[in-house]
This record gives C-alpha cells, structure tokens and sequence, in this order.
C-alpha cells in the first residue's frame, strides 16, 4: 500500500537536537528526525534528543548501530527509555562504522533475526540503501540484503521504508531505484541528498561516507574542490532528482535531508531549499 509521508526526513545528533527549534517551522508535522548513535555519544544524550524532537511535532526515529551495540541490555538500556518516554514508533536499523562488531551483532541483519525488535512497540522499520554503492560491501551483497531485510520485516508486521546514504549521481540514484522497484520492493524510499554546504563540507563528508563524487557530478553541481569555500550548487542536484523522477513516473519516494554543517547554520539555506 503507497503511503503518503511527509516530503522531507532530517538527521540529528544527541547534541545537535536542540537546533530543530530554529528550522521546526520549515518542516511538516511529524516530519521524522533520525537521531544517529554516534561513538562519542551516550544513550542519555540520545534519548533525550527524542524527548526534544517530540516536543517538536516531529517523529523521533532512533538508529541502531549493529555493530555498535555491546549487548542485548545495551540495546534495551537505550530503547526502552526511549519508547517509553518519547512513543518512538519508528526504528532505523544499520550496521554501522564500526569494521569490527562491539558486541554480538555483525551486521543489521543479525540484529534483525534476533529476538530484540520483538519486545519493542514499533511499527516501522527502516533500513539503509545504497545507489552509488558501499566501500566494504559488494553491488550483489547489498541487492541480497535489501531484499532479505525487507521480505523478513514484512512477514514479521512491520512496515518498511528505506532511506539512502547520500548521493550525488542523478543518473546512478535513478538506476537504483529502478531497480529495487522491479525486483519487487514497493516499500517507500528516501533519497540521501545534501541540504546547501560549502563545496569542501561536502566533499569532506562524502569521503567519510564513502561515496565518490563523480566527475559529471562536478561539473553539473559545481562541486569542484577548487571552489571548496564556495557553497556547493545542491539545490540544482535535487532539482534535477525531482524533474526526473516525475518524468520517469516513479511514485512513493521521499528526501532526506543531510545538513551537513548542522541545523542552524543550514537555517536561511533550506528556508530556500524546502520551497524548491
């Protein structure tokens, strides 16, 4: 069944939360923040970042690092408090940074087939796709995944969207969405596009991604590193994405919003963006 969802996902931080305040009248009611689970932050930063994203209006949506969980309490020492304070109703489940697991969960489908998700009081899960790729994980590795995530949350009653790591190629992001569309997943997506930066901001965070921005890139968008302090052209990257989508009739997908430099200094650039 096609859902009709807010345009627009956003992505916190347990301490950057507290700048949705100064960007909440950009974005419908409900509009859900994922909250990353960061190595260098705590499960109470987090879960209070849920706290203020609800206060909001907003629909909280806590990540799951896999790998980054030490154990079963870990998982329900962060989730339970979140649940119950927030009524979170919404999951993301990753892997993760981390190259080794911190615990017993390799990978977010080891997470998925254990026994953790089926104490908790959510209704959606979602999960990471990947159109330009993923530098530890080959291009068969990830259509298996995604197929397998998404067939065994669905026999399990939830429902299921995906939202992608950021990209920057129009042609490779519609390919892939082609793709999960004829393979059979209907669930809808969100596409990863960068909300306004300086070029350099940009180019920095696609490396720590590990997503490559290709030449064609470069030229359309301006992203070339020579003009690093100049703001990057990604309101003509997401033009172009939504044109084309259109005009290829795809239905059921979305955007998620990375900003990049943080909520309040993208303030007066996605005051523009949001009303492309």
């Amino acid at each position: 069944m096609m859902l009709s969802l807010p345009k627009f996902s956003l992505e916190t931080t347990g301490k950057g939360a507290s700048e949705l305040a100064s960007v909440a009248e950009l974005f419908a009611p409900h509009t859900p923040v994922n909250i990353a689970f960061l190595g260098n932050e705590n499960h109470q930063q987090r879960i209070q970042a849920a706290a203020t994203i609800k206060a909001l209006g907003f629909e909280p949506t806590p990540i799951i690092s896999s790998r980054r969980l030490h154990s079963k309490e870990d998982f329900y020492h962060y989730v339970r408090p979140v649940l119950q304070q927030s009524q979170v109703s919404r999951l993301m489940v990753v892997g993760g940074d981390p190259k080794q697991p911190q615990g017993p969960y390799r990978d977010a489908m080891a997470l998925l087939s254990s026994d953790l998700l089926s104490d908790c009081d959510i209704h959606t899960v979602v999960i990471a796709g990947y159109p330009e790729g993923h530098p530890h994980i080959s291009a068969e590795q990830l259509v298996e995944s995604l197929a397998w995530k998404v067939n065994f949350l669905q026999q399990h009653g939830y429902r299921v969207e995906i939202t992608t790591q950021l990209a920057f190629s129009v042609d490779t992001i519609l390919e892939w969405v082609a793709s999960v569309r004829s393979s059979g997943i209907q669930v809808p997506i969100r596409i990863g596009v960068p909300s306004p930066t300086r070029v350099q901001t940009l180019h920095y965070f696609a490396q720590q991604f590990g997503v490559e921005i290709t030449a064609d890139a470069m030229a359309k968008y301006g992203l070339d590193i020579a003009n690093a302090p100049l703001v990057a052209n990604t309101n003509a990257l997401y033009q172009a994405l939504t044109q084309r989508i259109e005009q290829k009739g795809f239905t059921d997908l979305y955007f998620h919003l990375y900003t990049l430099d943080g909520l309040a200094k993208s303030q007066a650039a996605l005051t523009q963006f949001v009303q492309l």
